[in-house]
């Protein structure tokens, strides 16, 4: 017996919550535990211009994926009458974005200076 629609959909969105919400917890317990009594580290103060920047192009990126993802999803749901297809490209954008992330790899941190 196949579960409806509404049903599977609210369990998906909350197995991706939960996961979301374990990653941003691992992310920011990384962050606070390579930064020594919460200091600033150097490089964030010499690069704001970098910084500032990035989080730009991280803004922008996210806000057309927030553009673009709901009408694939759409189209995809209008061709097949399922959201299965649109939720297995959901699927496959985080699976690319997760091997992006990998490829593009961790630089190693500038050490603070003691005070």
């Amino acid at each position: 017996m196949r579960l409806p629609i509404r049903v599977r959909l609210v369990a998906a969105f909350a197995v991706t919550l939960a996961a979301a919400l374990v990653l941003i917890g691992l992310v920011t317990y990384e962050q606070f535990r390579s930064q020594r009594d919460g200091a600033i580290s150097a490089e964030l103060r010499t690069r704001a211009d970098a910084a500032a920047a990035s989080i730009g192009l991280i803004n922008a990126v996210g806000n057309l994926g927030g553009f673009v993802g709901p009408m694939v999803i759409g189209y995809l749901a209008n061709r097949t009458h399922s959201f299965s297809p649109g939720l297995l490209y959901l699927v496959a954008s985080l699976f690319v974005s997760g091997v992006l992330m990998l490829a593009v790899g961790r630089q190693s941190p500038v050490e603070s200076i003691a005070l």
